[in-house]
């Protein structure tokens, strides 16, 4: 692909849609997270209120290990295949592995929260990956104008979107300074569940999800299994 192709892919599938508080598509849920969100920025076919009405969202390194691929690919996958919406911050590591999970099942749309507006695709070596979602009936949201560029703010705000938009949120892998902290927090702060995933003691992106489960701060997990148990399911 060459650059502008990428960076136009997102809007040359779909027209992007502006949807404001109060809009039958907007998450209530939005509602809680401060500052509040004034508007979301939308791709796909999706609605994505309804989408979201059974969904988590997984995050986790960037530098991952190929432990925690397989692990984030397979649970990503299961949930995906009993109709639970993924969502994802699109980066590289986690964010991947799960967005190629849930694809891989096709039973449920994936949601990509992008740090960007959706004219630009970051990272742009996912513009087939955030294809393969629209593509697969998910869906592309932004908090930011379709031409806003991805700035360190950004993806801050993005992980606290993040850890408000779904029912709860599991952390597979993350070093002891993570931008995932800002998605945990945010959902601690609303009362979702929060799940973490154990790892070697010898890695250094078990660090943090340990320390989750060690403070009882997240519910130990090992599969979507375990996930869909906590909720009832």
């Amino acid at each position: 692909m060459t650059t502008s192709q990428i960076t136009s892919v997102s809007a040359a599938l779909y027209d992007a849609r502006r949807i404001v508080p109060g809009d039958p598509e907007w998450p209530d849920q939005l509602d809680q997270l401060e500052p509040p969100v004034t508007q979301l920025w939308v791709t796909g076919t999706a609605n994505l209120h309804d989408v979201l009405t059974t969904s988590i969202t997984i995050c986790g390194a960037r530098a991952s290990t190929s432990y925690g691929n397989h692990v984030t690919t397979q649970i990503a996958h299961d949930l995906a295949e009993e109709g639970w919406t993924v969502a994802i911050g699109g980066s590289f590591g986690i964010d991947a592995a799960a967005t190629r999970g849930a694809l891989s099942a096709r039973n449920a749309p994936t949601v990509i929260v992008a740090p960007c507006g959706l004219n630009i695709i970051h990272p742009t070596a996912h513009a087939n990956l955030y294809a393969g979602v629209l593509a697969a009936g998910g869906l592309i949201v932004s908090e930011y104008d379709p031409d806003a560029r991805p700035v360190k703010a950004a993806h801050q705000r993005r992980s606290q979107l993040l850890g408000v938009l779904t029912g709860g949120v599991v952390m597979v892998e993350a070093a002891q300074r993570t931008g995932s902290k800002a998605t945990v927090h945010a959902a601690e702060a609303i009362g979702a569940p929060v799940f973490a995933v154990p790892g070697p003691v010898t890695s250094s992106v078990s660090h943090y999800p340990h320390e989750l489960i060690r403070d009882g701060r997240a519910a130990l997990i090992t599969s979507a299994a375990d996930i869909m148990e906590e909720y009832g399911n």
